[in-house]
């Protein structure tokens, strides 16, 4: 059994219900642990972006770390349906950000995700949920690398995550 970090970000059509569904889809397969609340976040000063949805969630899989990216990208697959302008309008979108502590770097994958912490709507979401994380490679927590990505403007509460669980 692993344990993973998965983003769920939606910035088109029903945002909550998208979140709501990828998470039902998950749970057929895999148990959720742990999930943060769910915040609105925003696109820098400049960049043209509705706001999105962003939670985060704790799984235990039986599948293996590329085995579950697979997994991600057949879900974002069928929910989207081809309908996501990945620049502007995002239906949903499932960011595999680590699978225990592996590190990994292949072209199909890489372990923990290179950019998300860097990213306020990534780090802090996880954070908030389990903010002695470690990061197997930068060797901080989630709490302070949330201090470091964290911007005016990046976000607000929406709502509790475990609504998203009443399915």
């Amino acid at each position: 059994m692993g344990q993973a970090i998965i983003v769920l970000g939606s910035n088109a059509g029903d945002r909550k219900d998208m979140l709501q569904q990828a998470i039902q889809r998950l749970s057929f397969s895999n148990e959720i642990l742990q999930i943060s609340d769910i915040y609105e976040t925003f696109a820098p000063e400049g960049q043209k972006r509705d706001p999105f949805l962003n939670v985060c969630l704790e799984i235990e899989t039986d599948m293996t770390s590329g085995q579950l990216m697979q997994f991600l990208n057949e879900t974002q697959r069928q929910l989207a349906g081809g309908e996501d302008d990945r620049f502007l309008h995002v239906l949903i979108d499932l960011d595999l950000i680590a699978f225990d502590d592996e590190v990994i770097r292949t072209p199909q994958l890489t372990l923990p995700h290179p950019d998300a912490f860097h990213r306020a709507f990534v780090i802090i979401p996880l954070a908030q949920m389990k903010p002695q994380w470690i990061h197997p490679i930068l060797k901080e927590t989630a709490a302070e690398l949330a201090q470091k990505a964290f911007w005016p403007g990046w976000g607000t509460f929406f709502a509790h995550g475990k609504s998203l669980l009443d399915f």
